[in-house]
């Protein structure tokens, strides 16, 4: 059985995977052999299916196995919030689906309201959907929780750019 500190490293290696930070097959391929091998030792792991499904989307476009193993975390944590996240952002948002990926990032918000990264998601994931108005707001928010997380800087003036912004893009990205 892993650790919470092994689980935790397990989230940090996704996130780098997904994020580039790093060689993202190499990244995967790790990811998934921890997951793995944690989930032989205790099926039971949210944790672990979180990271596996995320693997399968972000890595090997295995939506079905991703959505499985998204499923199989929920069930065996219901208020695991990373697991509604990861869902939405790395295997329903990409396939389209917006409105189930939308549910899936307010479940993790609720679950999880003081998350900057939720709370940001929230606001890629309607910036996705090009709903403009609400992903600025969300992205607001996300910056009331914490005004120096980047990526709710980054994603406003995205934001901002797609609405033809380009001061205020600007401005954002500068943050």
């Amino acid at each position: 059985i892993l650790s919470s500190t092994t689980l935790d490293e397990l989230k940090t290696l996704v996130t780098q995977a997904v994020y580039g930070m790093h060689d993202p097959g190499k990244l995967c391929a790790e990811a998934k052999a921890a997951a793995e091998r944690a989930l032989a030792g205790n099926a039971e792991l949210a944790p672990a299916h979180t990271a596996l499904a995320a693997v399968r989307a972000v890595n090997e476009w295995d939506w079905r196995g991703a959505e499985a193993s998204a499923a199989s975390a929920i069930s065996a944590a219901p208020r695991y919030a990373t697991a509604y996240h990861w869902l939405a952002m790395e295997c329903l948002a990409p396939q389209g689906r917006h409105a189930e990926a939308h549910d899936a990032m307010l479940r993790a918000r609720d679950l999880d309201p003081l998350s900057p990264a939720i709370a940001a998601s929230v606001g890629v994931q309607l910036y996705f959907a090009r709903d403009f108005d609400a992903a600025e707001a969300a992205h607001a928010r996300a910056l009331e929780l914490d005004p120096h997380f980047g990526m709710a800087h980054f994603f406003l003036g995205q934001t901002h750019a797609a609405r033809g912004r380009f001061d205020r893009a600007l401005a954002a990205f500068e943050q």
